[in-house]
């Protein structure tokens, strides 16, 4: 095809992007996916995410409910759901 004969990707041509950055590091935002990661979050949003689970404890108190007592099809699909330092993780991440 017309793009493999180019004459710059004839064999033999060294490529010319060896050791060059073509993104730098701060352009990418860091992904909070593992539950350790709640000390990474900023204090006061982890604050105000506390506050308001203690609030709603209608979602941590079916899930636990569930897990405890549901139907296996339903405890089943809740795994991978943790409640952990006053927060509900799913798949490592916070919910909200």
């Amino acid at each position: 095809d017309a793009l493999s004969r180019r004459p710059d990707l004839k064999e033999g041509v060294k490529s010319d992007n060896k050791d060059q950055v073509m993104l730098q590091p701060q352009i990418f935002v860091k992904s909070a996916t593992g539950q350790g990661t709640v000390e990474m979050l900023d204090s006061q949003l982890r604050r105000k995410l506390k506050e308001v689970m203690a609030k709603d404890k209608e979602v941590t108190e079916a899930m636990e409910l569930i897990k405890a007592s549901g139907p296996r099809a339903l405890s089943k699909g809740l795994q991978e759901w943790n409640y952990e330092d006053n927060l509900i993780w799913h798949r490592g991440k916070i919910y909200v």
